[in-house]
């Protein structure tokens, strides 16, 4: 969601394009995972903690992507 992983794609693209899949295959995991994830945390720590949990994931991807 959002503009990380087209962002990362289009670099990766410039890159390693043969990589392309594996990115793809990692992305559909992260969102399955990512799904079951959301739900454990917000029943466990509250929806909130849920929120700033993906709020900081999304910091580090940006800083990943961010030259």
């Amino acid at each position: 969601m959002g503009l990380p992983f087209p962002i990362g794609l289009n670099r990766l693209a410039n890159s390693t394009p043969d990589f392309i899949v594996w990115a793809s295959g990692i992305n559909g995991f992260g969102s399955v995972m990512s799904a079951s994830l959301a739900a454990l945390l917000a029943i466990e720590f509250g929806f909130t903690a849920a929120v700033l949990f993906s709020l900081g994931l999304y910091a580090i991807a940006a800083a990943i992507i961010h030259d």
